[in-house]
Order: C-alpha cells, then sequence, then structure tokens
C-alpha cells in the first residue's frame, strides 16, 4: 500500500472538481491514465487552500489502494498558512484482492515491467536471461 500526499499545486477539475484546471493538475491526470494510484475523494470539506478571498483543491492525496476517511478541515488553519489540514487512516492490512503493478528498478536499460500481481503477491516471475527473481518491494 503507499500513500503520496502534499501540495502539489495541481489543479483539476476532471480529478477534484476544483472550479480551475491549471498545466500541473494537466500532468498529474495524465500521469494517473496507466496508474494503479487514483486520486482520493474527501468524505468531508472540499478546498484545501483559500487565499486572495478564492478557494481551490491543490494538495492531493494519490493512493493505490481507497483512502474512505479524508477530511479537509476547512475550518481549522495551519499557524498562518492559506492550506488546511487533512486527515485520513491507512488500514493495517492491504485491501483483499487488490492489483499493483511492480517494477525491477535494478535492470537499467532492459524490460522492466513485470506485470501485474494479485493480492499484493508475487507470481514467480523471473528475469529473462538470468532465472533470478526480480527484486520485489513491499507496498
Amino acid at each position: 500500500m503507499c500513500v503520496i500526499a502534499g501540495d502539489f499545486n495541481a489543479r483539476s477539475t476532471a480529478l477534484t472538481g476544483d472550479h480551475k484546471t491549471n498545466q500541473r493538475g494537466r500532468k498529474i491526470e495524465d500521469a494517473l491514465v496507466d496508474s494503479a494510484f487514483s486520486v482520493q475523494t474527501p468524505v468531508e470539506g472540499k478546498w484545501t487552500s483559500f487565499a486572495g478571498g478564492g478557494h481551490g483543491i491543490p494538495d492531493l492525496v494519490l493512493a493505490n489502494f481507497p483512502i474512505l476517511d479524508l477530511k479537509v478541515l476547512e475550518a481549522e488553519a495551519l499557524g498562518g498558512s492559506d492550506h488546511r489540514p487533512l486527515t485520513f487512516s491507512i488500514p493495517s492490512e492491504p485491501p483483499p484482492g487488490k492489483v499493483v503493478q511492480r517494477w525491477n528498478i535494478r535492470r537499467r536499460g532492459a524490460t522492466a515491467r513485470k506485470g501485474r500481481r494479485g493480492a499484493y503477491g508475487t507470481d514467480g516471475d523471473t528475469e529473462e536471461g538470468g532465472g533470478k527473481r526480480g527484486g520485489q518491494a513491499k507496498v
């Protein structure tokens, strides 16, 4: 399981319902097309930034599993920042049947994509030619 969260300064009407899309938002949209990651939707709150009388959603939470309790605390400020705090929980066990994509980053220059695997396990694929098992990363 993996979560990537932060101030991407990426605004996207298609991904978050923001009223504006910028270049960084379009780059995130493109990056997520064939990805196991998706933008997580808050169950409470929406706007992650309030500045200059306006509001937007430049802060994103990306995950390769569903986050069911993401909240944007719009009424709380962070010590002078125009951004609002986000809260969420990460399950202690991976969701059943989740499909993740593995990459063998140790074989630069060769075909690195190992294919899809089910339920966070390995499927016995081996590297080409060497017969050695590729590096496995726990996600």
